[in-house]
């Protein structure tokens, strides 16, 4: 039994160590460098590009079976300048044990300098796509018979690598365009390298240069466990944690990458300053209106979407003082879908608007040229209107827009096709109601456009101060419009607005207009005399309504009424949109005592029912915007002829009943006087 045991024992060193004295010969005695020109003759028979073996090759013994590589290149025929790819050095060690049981243990592959250079042509056909030569026919059994026994000998060997390195190489890509963008790796490690689908290990320390960088190289880094499932079409990553200049991401993403995409997972940015990140990229930072925005920006995603989509789902955002919260992604890869629910606090648009914009709006009206050039200019980018597929839901605590102060703001909006519906915007706003509803029909390069808005008891005055510094009248007021238009330029859309307007001002004040003055000097001058008393400035409204119907960019109205402390008022007149002017003529009659204030205001019953005619006109929009109001000098004229007419008769009538008594009634009672 010993004699067995020992016989056993001898039989299994002897298999292990003629295998090893086998190695160790071959290792010592043939030079790897003898077989250079056939290693290059079989790159040339298999694939369309030329192997060149620069350096020398090697063998290592122990503790791995190893094989070393000097500098190398590979050219296909194509390359005028660099080669596909090459290499200062390469170095494989395999484990001599694992091989005795039918498995290749690679203890490390380590790569240095490699330069591979990836271009596309005017077809859209890869360099890397025609490195082969033409396989092999499908009839040809021979073939058939050597793959299927790679392909079951390879099912059988197991693969492990326990590192890959890769040192002090370049990834470089060059479009059709000529454009091109490179990927610089100072380091890339892969621990645990397999093909049974367990995690493997990767760390990255890289960089990135390219036209969207503006050449500018871009640090970035990662560091992963990486988990691939080539049956489910899996890969998931996790442990993640990845750096793009000052920019820093962590968590755990799984992609299932067969038809259709599928993406599940959580991702958190910390907060990080997006105006050094845009200069890191090679980006230009425009110049905000606040200088400090874009300074803090932070998300924590959940990735939940349904298969082809990709939807962040919770998300979480702060964009300076600002905290959205909602959901933000593609709901439809195929058609481009945005998905847009998101439920802030408090916005201030207006931080974000750039110096340029704010200075084409400041300098809107200053001169004929400038006004020309920005009436011509499109409004709406057709183009992509009709691109977009979106559908939007936004609210907000308080939005700072256009210097406009909204509270609760609600909108919805949703668009395809070149068609945007407005589903409505509601909002509180100084102390009143907002609520908008508006279409636009992008389909045809002359859009048309739709709106229905309605305000419900605004501080008018509030919000025409803070939109543009100054108001001609205040008070709480009542609006609504519905009206359609066309065009695409500001001219054209005044041009072609039609539909109804009406407007009601309570409890307000009309600034820079004295009303009552007017009623005054209309009085003094019948009595050919000058009104003496200072009046004030402004004239107290207690309610004007008036409403307009638009036709072709011109709205008139015939129901201007008012009530003011003393004045009964009624007027028409027009607004001219394409022009920006207006034209009011109103009839305002007493229905207090002036003389009060002004003894030469004194109201008899011949003064008593006389609407005295007052005129306001010129131009409401821009710097430009002047408006004159006086009296209707015409107009004047006519009445104060009445008048003198009424008073001689009144003048004749008592001289006649002073001569003729009771004759002189009965007269007048034969006429019906």
């Amino acid at each position: 039994m010993k004699t067995l045991l020992k016989l056993l024992s001898g039989l299994i060193a002897l298999v292990i160590i003629v295998p090893v004295i086998a190695i160790i010969v071959i290792t010592q005695v043939i030079d790897p460098n003898d077989y250079k020109s056939e290693i290059q003759a079989l790159a040339a028979k298999h694939t369309r590009g030329q192997l060149t073996l620069e350096g020398d090759l090697g063998w290592s013994f122990f503790p791995t079976l190893g094989f070393t590589s000097g500098a190398l290149q590979f050219r296909l025929p194509e390359d005028k300048q660099a080669p596909f790819a090459k290499l200062q050095s390469a170095t494989v060690g395999v484990q001599l044990m694992p091989l005795f049981r039918g498995a290749v243990a690679a203890d490390t592959i380590a790569i240095d300098g490699l330069q591979l250079n990836l271009a596309v042509d005017k077809q859209g056909n890869g360099n890397w796509t025609r490195i082969s030569r033409e396989t092999a026919p499908a009839n040809d059994k021979g073939s058939s018979q050597a793959s299927t026994a790679g392909e079951a000998s390879g099912a059988a060997l197991a693969v492990a690598i326990n590192r890959v390195l890769v040192n002090n190489s370049a990834f470089n890509y060059r479009d059709a365009d000529g454009s091109s963008q490179s990927l610089a790796i100072n380091a890339l490690a892969i621990n645990d390298v397999n093909l049974a689908g367990d995690p493997l290990h990767i760390t990255l320390d890289a960089s990135v240069q390219s036209p969207a960088t503006g050449n500018q190289v871009v640090p970035v880094k990662l560091d992963s466990r990486i988990t691939l499932d080539m049956k489910q079409g899996s890969v998931r990553l996790s442990e993640l944690k990845a750096n793009l200049a000052n920019l820093a991401a962590k968590g755990d993403i799984q992609l299932h990458t067969t038809s259709p995409l599928e993406i599940s997972g959580t991702l958190d940015i910390p907060a990080f300053d997006a105006q050094a990140l845009m200069k890191a990229v090679g980006q230009t930072v425009p110049a905000f209106q606040d200088p400090d925005v874009l300074r803090k920006v932070a998300m924590n995603i959940t990735f939940s979407g349904p298969p082809n989509s990709v939807i962040m789902n919770p998300l979480t955002l702060v964009l300076d003082d600002t905290t959205f919260k909602g959901q933000l992604g593609i709901s439809n890869l195929d058609t481009k879908h945005l998905l847009v629910e998101l439920k802030g606090d408090t916005l201030n648009a207006d931080r974000y608007q750039t110096v340029s914009d704010a200075a084409a709006t400041a300098d809107k009206g200053n001169t004929a040229a400038a006004n020309q050039a920005d009436a011509n200019a499109a409004l709406l980018p057709l183009a992509t209107l009709r691109e977009q597929r979106f559908a939007l839901k936004l609210s907000l605590d308080k939005l700072v827009t256009n210097k406009l102060t909204l509270n609760n703001a609600d909108v919805a909006a949703h668009g395809a096709d070149g068609v945007i519906i407005l589903d409505h915007l509601t909002a509180n706003l100084y102390e009143g109601k907002l609520k908008t509803t508006a279409s636009i029909d992008a389909r045809t390069d002359t859009p048309l456009i739709s709106a229905k808005q309605t305000l419900s008891d605004v501080r008018i005055g509030k919000l025409l101060t803070d939109m543009q510094g100054t108001t001609p009248f205040s008070g709480l007021t009542t609006m609504e419009l519905d009206i359609k238009t066309r065009g695409n330029t500001m001219p054209a859309i005044k041009r072609n607005l039609s539909g109804p307007m009406t407007i009601l001002v309570r409890e307000g004040t009309l600034h820079g207009v004295s009303l009552e003055r007017y009623t005054c000097q209309a009085i003094a001058a019948t009595r050919k005399q000058q009104a003496a008393a200072q009046w004030p400035n402004d004239s107290s409204i207690e309610r004007v309504s008036m409403s307009l119907l638009f036709k072709d960019g011109v709205g008139v109205t015939n129901d201007i009424k008012g009530k003011l402390q003393q004045i009964r008022m009624i007027g028409e007149g027009a607004v001219e949109l394409p022009t920006d002017k207006f034209d009011m003529r109103m009839g305002i009659a007493l229905t207090g005592d002036l003389s009060g204030t002004d003894a030469n205001c004194t109201v008899n019953e011949a003064y008593r029912d006389i609407a005295w005619p007052v005129r306001c006109q010129g131009t409401y929009a821009g710097e430009a915007a002047k408006t004159s109001c006086g009296l209707d000098s015409k107009r004047m004229g006519e009445i104060i002829e009445k008048i003198a007419r009424k008073e001689a008769g009144r003048a004749l009538d008592k001289k006649a009943e002073e001569k003729l008594g009771d004759d002189w009634k009965a007269i007048k009672g034969l006429f019906g006087q």
